[in-house]
């Protein structure tokens, strides 16, 4: 049966896409059964494109990669993994707090998604707002200590992933190094310092000078 399908097909003089002629012989041979029921159906998952990833611009002299397997993670309850460079010994940081950090984000095939050292510069950052992993990790570190996090989905970004960059279900690697902690009063009071500094800077570049 299978040569004489092979013959109908070859005497067609019409063009067929190779996929079309693949779904004629396997309806020849299987007389249009449905395949095998231990047929596996590959399942696909998104991947992070090289294009998001950032290592090209990542500084040498910045927290690497390399060896992080080696680390000797200590397990937290909630499947938090944390190891600790230095742990610090100054201000405690909480969960609430507003912390000055400088950080380095990594899926586990080494990929940079981001880096607060590509802009030279730590970043504030409240805690309530971000992922759970930082909430724990960050908020039980003291500052001037350097701490790495091997985050778990559901303490990440979870089945919804944060594409291009991170894909679903990514376990992430964090490098942090905690400079400062802060509450809202602080930071106001600072903003306000600041708006102070520059308003009298302006009014005594536009004081004309004494003859």
């Amino acid at each position: 049966m299978l040569t004489s399908c092979r013959s109908l097909l070859a005497s067609w003089r019409i063009p067929l896409l190779a996929a079309v002629l693949a779904l004629a012989l396997l309806s020849c041979r299987g007389g249009g059964a449905n395949p095998p029921s231990d047929v596996q159906v590959p399942v696909i998952k998104p991947t992070t494109p090289p294009s998001a990833c950032q290592n090209d611009r990542y500084p040498a002299d910045a927290p690497q990669f390399e060896g992080n397997e080696l680390l000797n993670y200590q397990t937290t309850a909630s499947g938090l993994k944390v190891y600790d460079f230095t742990p610090g010994s100054g201000q405690a940081a909480n969960p609430s707090a507003i912390v000055e950090v400088h950080y380095t984000g990594w899926l586990l095939d080494g990929c940079i998604f981001d880096s607060s050292h590509l802009r030279g510069d730590p970043v504030l950052l409240p805690l309530p707002g971000v992922i759970e992993g930082w909430q724990e990790g960050i908020g039980s570190m003291n500052v001037g200590g350097r701490r790495r996090l091997e985050i778990p989905p559901d303490l990440g970004y979870g089945s919804r992933g944060a594409l291009p960059s991170i894909p679903p279900d990514a376990t992430i690697v964090f490098d942090v190094e905690l400079f400062g902690v802060y509450t809202e009063m602080d930071i106001t009071a600072t903003q306000e310092a600041m708006i102070a500094e520059a308003t009298a800077e302006a009014e005594a570049e536009e004081t004309p000078a004494s003859q």
